[in-house]
């Protein structure tokens, strides 16, 4: 067994590895149950980066619950959120209509990559790595949202106020997030996203999105965490 292995078990069994993640739903790798049609499509998804596993919320309402069955710890995760997974057994449970269901899961990483439920909840949506460059779930999200159109086959990026109006948010706050995200990845050596030249608000979304796209830090089955951002009242 791989140092980055996902076991997940609901009757059936699933197994994943790096690069070979595990949806679940009605309609999806693992299906839960086809006959719930209150039972969205995909409720979740488990996907490996980094040799760590993460958990990520693609319903469009109702949260999922975590709990480690080595602690006894939990926590609960909301819509269009990811989570990193520790190593060890851990349950994955959620409802839909009148039926509730739970994921039985072991995952095993290496020792320097697990991660304590403590201290994960401590960080809430903190700046665990995720891929080479350290993300927040918003961050992250900023980032689905301006790639969307590229991972779809199309070649036109969406403008700030497009983006902003996807994810619910408020052009200022887009922008001081968009602001923030290019000056992490300049401060790690990207070129392109720092400057003080007319185009560069366009430039620089072009540059990040190629760069999170090669980086494979976004992909076409990060589009679910997008959910209904749009039609979430905006705020700062």
């Amino acid at each position: 067994m791989s140092a980055a292995t996902l076991r997940v078990a609901i009757g059936d069994e699933a197994v994943g590895s790096e690069g070979d993640p595990i949806t679940f739903g009605r309609q999806a790798d693992l299906i839960i149950d086809e006959s719930n049609r209150f039972l969205h499509r995909v409720v979740g998804r488990f996907v490996c980066r980094e040799g760590l596993w993460w958990v990520q919320n693609h319903s469009s309402r109702g949260s999922l619950t975590l709990e480690s069955l080595d602690t006894a710890s939990r926590l609960d995760l909301g819509v269009g959120g990811q989570f990193p997974v520790p190593g060890g057994s851990f349950l994955v449970a959620f409802g839909a209509g009148k039926a509730n269901y739970e994921l039985e899961c072991w995952a095993m990483a290496p020792n320097e990559l697990r991660v304590a439920w403590d201290a994960a909840s401590a960080l809430g949506d903190g700046t665990l790595e995720f891929g080479r460059i350290p993300l927040t779930s918003e961050q992250h999200l900023l980032c689905i949202a301006l790639a969307e159109s590229r991972l779809l086959g199309h070649m036109v990026i969406p403008s700030n106020v497009e983006t902003a109006a996807r994810l619910g948010w408020s052009i200022t706050k887009f922008n001081r997030k968009l602001d923030y995200v290019c000056g992490k990845f300049a401060t790690a050596g990207v070129r392109g996203l720092r400057g003080d030249r007319v185009d560069l608000a366009a430039d620089r979304r072009r540059v990040l999105v190629d760069h999170v796209i090669k980086q494979q830090l976004v992909s076409i089955d990060d589009l679910g965490l997008l959910g209904d951002h749009a039609a979430t009242r905006a705020v700062v």
